[in-house]
């Protein structure tokens, strides 16, 4: 964070802090202020650097990114059903299937955390 010529702790924390009470990371806020000729103070610098933030996390379409692990099962075709429903199950996907003498299925789950 930064306050970039602001009075320290006008600018950069307000910003910071509507990111973190939203639970968001891997993103940058960037406001920008022109003056126009009227003096905020500390306290109206404050309040306007948070609300731009909060204006802009309103309508910031957020989506959850999960780690996922990639496997390769090789099983009978008797266990497959059985494979499919407990990555259902937890969170994991077949990504295609290979049928030969025996199943092959790549899938991912999500990784142990």
């Amino acid at each position: 964070m930064g306050d970039d010529g602001e009075p320290s702790g006008t600018a950069g924390k307000p910003i910071l802090n509507v990111l973190q009470h939203k639970g968001v990371g891997d993103v940058m806020l960037v406001v920008v202020r022109y003056f126009g000729g009227i003096k905020l103070g500390a306290g109206g610098l404050t309040r306007a650097y948070g609300q731009a933030a909060q204006a802009v996390m309103e309508v910031l379409p957020i989506e959850k990114r999960e780690s996922r692990t990639t496997l390769m099962v090789r099983c009978d075709f008797a266990q497959e059903q059985g494979i499919r429903h407990w990555l259902v199950l937890h969170g994991g996907q077949v990504t295609s299937m290979d049928c030969g003498q025996d199943v092959r299925v790549p899938l991912k789950r999500p990784e142990a955390g």
